[in-house]
């Protein structure tokens, strides 16, 4: 006959492999609830994450369609609104003011009609504030400083833009260029008290030249006509005789001579009759 365990540790058998149970299972619940805690904390995350490959948001570009003052345009971007934009860092003479209008006519003639971005947009006294950089890179504040048509007005700028404009301005200063030059001398708020005139030099006018005689045109060459004919040699004819005295006269038996007759000279002719050698022969 076999022998069998007493009842109350079969029970304490059976209580021990419920505990186990139950904690195996409480630990896989334990294990399951921490996976799908960690997955959602990790899908929020990436949720509000900020995007990492979107390309930056392009500047917008203007066209410059008036040129009000100096330092004051009005731009017209592709889609969108006009603004009125004030260039930072820069101070320009009014229309009334002195060089006013030259500094108007030159920012016109670069600016109008150009594409252009603005930087570092703000705003103040109405206006758009900005920095204005032209589609060939030009800063505009910087060309207008170095022309010599602005005077530098930084309390509105960075540090480091702000040593950009002061240089501008002082090159423009040591050139005594544009506002920097008398009458203005750097004073932008009150027109000139006399017109800048050109120096010029008074000197005598100089003689008028001479008037300028044209030489004759030569005559017109006379038509070709045929040569004359040479003259015919004139028939040869005896020398003219020589008597050196009347005695050669007699002997030739050409006495008396005459005056017109060959031979006769005046030295032959002694009573001057004109007639020599008139006397008898000895």
């Amino acid at each position: 006959m076999a022998h069998k365990p007493p009842a109350h540790a079969a029970r304490g058998k059976r209580s021990f492999l419920w505990i186990g149970l139950t904690l195996v299972v409480c630990a896989l619940l334990f294990g399951i609830s921490t996976l799908v805690g960690r997955s959602s904390v990790d899908d929020t995350s990436d949720r509000y994450a900020a995007p990492t490959d979107l390309p930056p948001a392009p500047t917008p570009t203007y066209r410059v369609t008036d040129v009000i003052e100096g330092d004051l345009v009005r731009l017209v971007p592709e889609t969108g609104a006009a603004i009125t934009l004030r260039v930072r860092g820069i101070d320009t003479a009014r229309a009334d003011g002195c060089l006013g209008r030259e500094t108007l006519a030159w920012a016109t003639d670069l600016l109008e009609g150009e594409e252009a971005i603005v930087e570092s947009v703000g705003t103040g006294g109405g206006n758009t504030l900005g920095r204005l950089i032209l589609a060939d890179g030009t800063d505009y504040a910087v060309a207008a400083l170095e022309a010599g048509y602005a005077i530098h007005a930084g309390a509105d700028v960075n540090s480091s833009y702000a040593g950009i404009l002061r240089d501008a301005e002082a090159s423009a200063r040591t050139r005594n260029s544009g506002v920097w030059a008398p009458p203005c001398e750097g004073d932008l708020e009150s027109p000139p008290t006399s017109e800048a005139r050109p120096t010029t030099t008074t000197t005598e006018p100089s003689p008028a030249p001479p008037p300028v005689v044209a030489e004759p045109a030569p005559p017109p060459p006379s038509p070709s006509r045929e040569p004359e004919p040479e003259p015919k040699p004139e028939p040869s004819r005896e020398p003219e005789p020589y008597y050196a005295n009347c005695r050669d006269v007699w002997e030739a038996d050409a006495a008396p001579l005459h005056r017109w007759e060959p031979g006769y000279r005046e030295e032959l002719d002694r009573d001057g009759d004109g007639v020599a050698c008139d006397r008898d022969r000895e």
